[in-house]
């Protein structure tokens, strides 16, 4: 099962958006633990999307979140629905990775 999760907020806002997204995934893990499901930690993902100059202002640090008792730091490209998507939506890792797979032949 995938679940994807947005929230918009300005920079000033982030650590706020980290409390309520933590409060949503343990929301999350405890219905998983009533249906005897659980939730896998190491294949959860954030993104913290924007401008190169305003993720620079982020504090890293402070853009994690708690999983049960896992921490997940963001990353900078995930995958959806088999398109990679980075962190400043310029698809420069989708195309990168479409061009090779067209011109060499490989397979993503």
């Amino acid at each position: 099962m995938t679940c994807n999760v947005y929230a918009a907020a300005s920079q000033l806002k982030a650590h706020y958006i980290v409390t309520r997204f933590e409060n949503c995934v343990a929301h999350v893990c405890t219905w998983c633990a009533e249906k005897r499901l659980q939730l896998n930690a190491d294949k959860t993902e954030i993104i913290w999307f924007g401008s190169a100059a305003n993720l620079r202002k982020l504090f890293a640090d402070e853009l994690n979140i708690r999983v049960g008792q896992s921490v997940v730091k963001p990353v900078t490209t995930v995958r959806n629905h088999g398109v990679l998507i980075d962190d400043e939506l310029s698809m420069r890792d989708h195309v990168s990775r479409l061009a090779q797979t067209c011109f060499l032949g490989s397979t993503p």
